[in-house]
C-alpha cells in the first residue's frame, strides 16, 4: 500500500474533470463576454494544461500525499485557483496594487499571471521527473519518555509568553483584538522583536510532534486541552488565522497517512469550520475599531451562514484585489525596481531578533510587497508567491531557477520519506514541508518556526536519533 494514501482513479478522474471543467467555463464566459476576457481564458487554459499534465502522469501510487499530486490539488487548484474563480468568470475588475490600470491592463495582467504560474509548475514539474537524488536519511529513534509532562512544560512556556504580552497590551483582550487595530497600536509594534510572538506559538507544534509520535493520543483528555491551549496562545498573540487552522489541517493529515485512509466527511466539515472561522477573523479585522484608537467598537454578526458568506468574500478577496503576483506583475520594473535577490537575503535570519541585529533586519518578499508595492504602512506584509518573487528577484530566468531547485528539493524529501514512511521524526518533516514550505521567502519563515519546534519537541520525546546516510541508484524507489 502506497504511503501517500491511495488516491482511486476515479478520485483521479473527477479532480481532472473539474479543472477542465473550469477552463472550459473560462473559455464559454470569454466569448460570452467582451475579447478584454480572452487573455484570461487562454493563460488560465495553459496553466490547467500543466496542472493536469501532473496528475495524469503521477503514477497509480502516488496518492493523495505524493508532492506531484499535492501541489496540484493543494496549492495549484485550491490555494490558487479557486480564490480567482470571479477573474476566471468575469475577468480581474480591480486591484489594490493596480489604481489607474484600464480593464485590458487587469486582464492582460490575470491572463499573464497564469502563463507566468504555468511556467513555473512546469519547471517544478520536469524537475521533479528528471532528478534522481540517491542518498536517504535513516534514523533510529528511541523509546518515547515522559510526554505529558514534557508537552506541558513547553505549553507552560507559551502560557508565561501570552502572560508576558497579554501584559504589555494592557490585558487579554486587547490582545484578542489585536488585528481590528491599527498597524502602529498592534503588540507586534508596542514590544520590539518578534520572538514573544514566537515562544506563545510553539506549544501547539509540540502538540503535532507528539501526535505524530502516537497518534491514537487524541482519544486523552490531556492531549486535547494542551493541543486547545497551543491554538489559543498561538492565534491569540500573532492573530493568524493560518496559526489555528495549519496545526489542525497537519494532524489530520498525520492521522490520514497513519491510517493510510482520507475520512471525507471530517474534511467537509473540517473545511467549512475553517471558512467560517475565516469570516469571524475577517470581522475583527475590517472592524469600525480598525480606525480607533481601542477595541472598544468590535461588534460580531455571529450568524453560522453570514460567518461563512464573509469567510468566501476574504478568500475571494485574497485572490483578485489583493493577489501578490498580479501586483508584482503590474509594477515590476517600470514603477518598483529589481530586487535582484534582496528578499532572498531574509532567509538567513528567520530565528535572529530584529533586536540583537546591529543592522535592520532584511525583509521578506513580502514585507517588501506591502511597502513598495501595495503601498502598505510599515510591517504590513503581502505574499508575492512563488512566481511572484522569483520573478521580481530574477525576471523570467528567476522562475524558472527556483521552481526547478523546488522540484529537487520535493523529490528529495518524497525519496526519503518512502525510505522510513513509519518513522515519526520523517513524517513530521514531511507533513510540514507538504503545507508550509514554497519557495518563497515568507513561507520559508513558517516552515521553519512551525518545523523546528516541533522535531525539538520529538527529540525531547524520542532522545536523540542515531542516523546515518544510505547511498542508492534510485532504481528501487517509486518516486
Amino acid at each position: 500500500m502506497t504511503p501517500y494514501v491511495a488516491i482511486k482513479p476515479a478520485e483521479r478522474l473527477l479532480l481532472v474533470a473539474a479543472i477542465f471543467l473550469l477552463a472550459t467555463v473560462s473559455a464559454v464566459a470569454a466569448a460570452m463576454g467582451n475579447d478584454l476576457q480572452l487573455f484570461v481564458a487562454f493563460g488560465f487554459a495553459v496553466y490547467a494544461a500543466v496542472i493536469m499534465a501532473m496528475l495524469v502522469y503521477s503514477r497509480e501510487s502516488d496518492g493523495w500525499f505524493h508532492p506531484l499530486v499535492f501541489m496540484a490539488a493543494y496549492w495549484c487548484v485550491l490555494r490558487f485557483v479557486l480564490p480567482q474563480i470571479p477573474v476566471l468568470i468575469s475577468g480581474l475588475e480591480g486591484h489594490v496594487a493596480m489604481k489607474g490600470a484600464s480593464a485590458s491592463e487587469l486582464n492582460f495582467i490575470a491572463g499573464w499571471g497564469f502563463v507566468m504560474s504555468a511556467l513555473g509548475w512546469q519547471c517544478f514539474f520536469a524537475a521533479y521527473h528528471l532528478s534522481n537524488p540517491k542518498w536517504r536519511l535513516r534514523l533510529q529513534n528511541g523509546g518515547i519518555s515522559h510526554p505529558t509532562l514534557k508537552v506541558s512544560i513547553i505549553v507552560g512556556v507559551s502560557a508565561l509568553a501570552f502572560a508576558y504580552l497579554s501584559f504589555e497590551v494592557g490585558g487579554v483582550g486587547k490582545l484578542l483584538m489585536q488585528r481590528s487595530l491599527i498597524a502602529e497600536l498592534r503588540p507586534d509594534q508596542q514590544i520590539e522583536g518578534r520572538h514573544w510572538h514566537f515562544l506563545a506559538g510553539i506549544s501547539a507544534h509540540a502538540c503535532v510532534a507528539w501526535f505524530a509520535i502516537n497518534h491514537q493520543i487524541w482519544k486523552r483528555p490531556s492531549f486535547i486541552v494542551l493541543f486547545a491551549l497551543g491554538l489559543f496562545f498561538d492565534y491569540a498573540a500573532t492573530g493568524s488565522r493560518s496559526g489555528l487552522i495549519l496545526p489542525l489541517m497537519i494532524v489530520g493529515t498525520i492521522w490520514t497517512i497513519r491510517e493510510r485512509r482520507l475520512p471525507y466527511k471530517v474534511i467537509i466539515v473540517g473545511l467549512v469550520f475553517s471558512i467560517m472561522f475565516i469570516g469571524i477573523a475577517g470581522q475583527l479585522r475590517k472592524s469600525p475599531a480598525q480606525r480607533a484608537q481601542s477595541n472598544t467598537s468590535v461588534t460580531l454578526d455571529i450568524s453560522p451562514i453570514k460567518q461563512f458568506e464573509f469567510g468566501l468574500r476574504n478568500i475571494v478577496r485574497y485572490g483578485t484585489e489583493t493577489e501578490g503576483l498580479y501586483g508584482v506583475l503590474y509594477n515590476v520594473p517600470d514603477r518598483v525596481d529589481w530586487l535582484y535577490g534582496r528578499s532572498y537575503v531574509s532567509l538567513l535570519f528567520p530565528f535572529i531578533p530584529s533586536s540583537l541585529l546591529p543592522f535592520e533586519k532584511p525583509p521578506t518578499g513580502g514585507l517588501l510587497s506591502g511597502q513598495l508595492i501595495f503601498k502598505k504602512r510599515k510591517g504590513t506584509g503581502i505574499p508575492p508567491g512563488n512566481v511572484g518573487e522569483a520573478y521580481w528577484n530574477f525576471h523570467i530566468p528567476g522562475i524558472v531557477v527556483i521552481m526547478c531547485v523546488f522540484g529537487i528539493v520535493m523529490k528529495t524529501l518524497a525519496r526519503n520519506f518512502e525510505e522510513q514512511p513509519e518513522n515519526p521524526i520523517v513524517i513530521i518533516v514531511f507533513v510540514y514541508t507538504l503545507f508550509l514550505l514554497q519557495p518563497n521567502s515568507p513561507s520559508f519563515y513558517h516552515w521553519v518556526h512551525g518545523l523546528v519546534p516541533a522535531l525539538i519537541t520529538a527529540v525531547l520525546l524520542l532522545g536523540i536519533p542515531k542516523f546515518g546516510l544510505i547511498w542508492r541508484d534510485g532504481a528501487d524507489s517509486p518516486a
